[in-house]
């Protein structure tokens, strides 16, 4: 099982010169500082920037400017040493000797490089696009993060920015600890696209039924024994009629089809463009002024200008241009198809309003024939239907078969999720949760008072159990859990609670807590590392630690 673990944390203000360097070792790590002033000295600061670095949008304090540091986090995995630098919304991957590895500012392709160089990821399925996708990184981090403010029970609430995905979290889960992976989503998204074409031609099929129903009751009170060839005779005239209105009609509904899937093709194009131009909008007034000409934020390294140097944006916006111009185009042809086939359908009403002429004349031949004819359409059109709809029918079954061999492991880990959860709850003495309410992964897990981070934690550990026995095989990432007791307790409880942490929340890998006046507290494990903060409060980045990084900061800076 490969593993990460994070070594160093460089948290840096190159404008005014400040930094602070953190050093972890790979068990367990406390970051704490004295009770009595030891609040606002950057505890959750740091403890936040570990994943923020990593590509999640952490909830830092209004009083942390983080747009204008920079995050520098050293990490091993396995026996390899890496580095990964953020400002802002733009990452660097270094190799062990600072050698930059690639570059990368959009998230969802942050999250695939991550996954193809250190195999971790979780797939989703886009509320957008229903296609099945790799999260975020926010989400491969979500089981491994809780923020200080969120032990608020079984609730992936840490992180920002995690509502692109609708009822996600027990997907999240599953996939998490192996029952899921991106085929059962892609077989998911399939079934369900399968199921709404089926509901479709079933109500098209019902509508033919209806129609020919209707034709047939036409035909008798028409009295379709009539001598036919005498009939026929009187209406060749608006059979050429009829035909023509029937193949001009395909033939626009043809055209409609064809413009409104280049409209569709045109409009994905045109939303690419955008982003090129927005990720272009750097020029030379930004350089002057320190603001972005289009989206008007504050430019904090001109060395990104020199990243989009070579790339002209006035080639984007043309692109972009045209694009737009070929979207109003289409839509002005789609008007005026459309224009043709209300035209079409009005001819088809004379036309029917002639064989009404005709029928009161007693001159019923055309009425019949037309009936006939379209009665044959419906016939031709219902076969299409049931083909189809066998096909779709065996296509949704093979799915369903290929679905439920996941089924057996989905159980399972929901049965040993029931399992831990209630093992957790009764080593952590939470009286106030009822278990007999915990069925499956689903389940709430929450407390009340002081409970609350304890109750948390429960619902954690479980995942992080549940990886263990079911995905072992999944990348292991360090666990940080930032001040699990952020409550107002005497010290007798506070040491008890943080004990019960401690001698309860066995993880293998690395794990980061932090909290106040623990230093020399008994409650703290012998071989945890720990670190003290002793600055002022709102003063965690210093000049000193500063002179030390300086030459690390740059050169991830100056490595485009």
């Amino acid at each position: 099982m490969a593993r990460i673990n994070f070594m160093k944390l460089i948290i840096a203000s190159p404008s005014e010169e400040t930094a602070k360097i953190i050093c972890f070792e790979s068990d367990l790590n406390v970051i704490t500082s004295n009770r009595k002033k030891g609040n606002d000295l950057g505890k959750s600061v740091i403890t936040k920037s570990l994943y923020h670095c990593m590509g999640a949008d952490c909830k830092f304090d209004d009083k942390f400017d983080v747009n204008s540091k920079v995050f520098i986090l050293k990490f091993s995995y396995g026996s390899e040493l890496y580095t990964i630098f953020r400002s802002r919304g733009q990452f660097k991957l270094f190799d062990e000797r600072l050698e930059l590895l690639w570059t990368e500012t959009h998230r969802h392709l942050l999250a695939e490089k991550l996954y193809d160089q250190f195999g971790f990821a979780i797939w989703l399925t886009s509320r957008a696009s229903g296609k099945t996708e790799i999260a975020s990184p926010a989400y491969s981090y979500a089981p491994y993060f809780v923020d200080q403010n969120h032990y608020d029970g079984s609730h992936f609430n840490s992180f920002n920015n995690m509502g692109e995905y609708s009822s996600y979290k027990s997907h999240l889960i599953y996939e998490f600890a192996g029952a899921y992976d991106h085929t059962y989503l892609d077989l998911t998204a399939q079934k369900t696209d399968i199921e709404h074409r089926l509901t479709q031609i079933e109500t098209d099929l019902k509508t033919n039924r209806l129609m020919r129903e209707r034709i047939q009751n036409e035909l008798e009170q028409l009295g379709y024994s009539a001598d036919m060839p005498s009939l026929k005779r009187d209406c060749d005239e608006f059979e050429d009629e009829y035909k023509r209105l029937a193949t001009g009609l395909s033939k626009i509904r043809k055209k409609l089809y064809q413009l409104k899937s280049d409209k569709t093709e045109t409009e994905m194009a045109y939303a690419g463009s955008r982003r090129v131009v927005r990720k272009l909008c750097l020029n030379a007034k930004s350089l002057r002024t320190g603001k972005c000409p289009l989206c008007e934020q504050d430019i904090f390294n001109t060395l990104m200008v020199r990243v989009n140097s070579s790339i002209s944006r006035e080639d984007a916006l043309l692109l972009s241009n045209d694009l737009g111009r070929d979207i109003n185009e289409l839509d002005r042809k789609i008007a005026t198809e459309e224009e043709r086939y209300k035209s079409k359908l009005s001819e088809l009403a004379v036309l029917k309003a002639k064989m009404n002429l005709v029928k009161r004349d007693n001159l019923t031949a055309v009425q019949i024939e037309g009936f006939v004819q379209l009665n044959k359409r419906l016939l031709d059109e219902c076969a299409e239907f049931i083909t189809t709809l066998e096909e779709s029918r065996n296509d949704l079954d093979k799915i369903k078969k290929q679905l439920n061999s996941y089924s057996s492991k989905k159980s399972e880990i929901d049965k040993r999720f029931v399992e831990l959860t209630r093992e957790h709850i009764t080593e952590l003495n939470l009286r106030s949760i009822d278990k007999a309410k915990i069925k499956n992964v689903n389940s709430k897990i929450e407390a009340g008072g002081s409970n609350a981070p304890l109750a948390t934690l429960a619902w954690y550990l479980t995942l992080l159990d549940l990886k263990k026995e079911f995905n072992e095989q999944l990348v292991e990432l360090p666990v940080v859990l930032d001040s699990p007791l952020n409550i107002e307790a005497d010290d007798e409880k506070y040491y008890r609670q943080y004990s019960l942490i401690f001698s309860t929340f066995i993880y293998q890998g690395q794990m980061i807590v932090s909290g106040l006046n623990l230093a020399d507290s008994e409650v703290v494990p012998r071989n945890a590392n720990i670190i003290i903060l002793n600055n002022e409060k709102y003063q965690l980045l210093n000049k000193e630690d500063y002179s030390e990084c300086k030459s690390v900061v740059f050169k991830c800076l100056e490595k485009n």
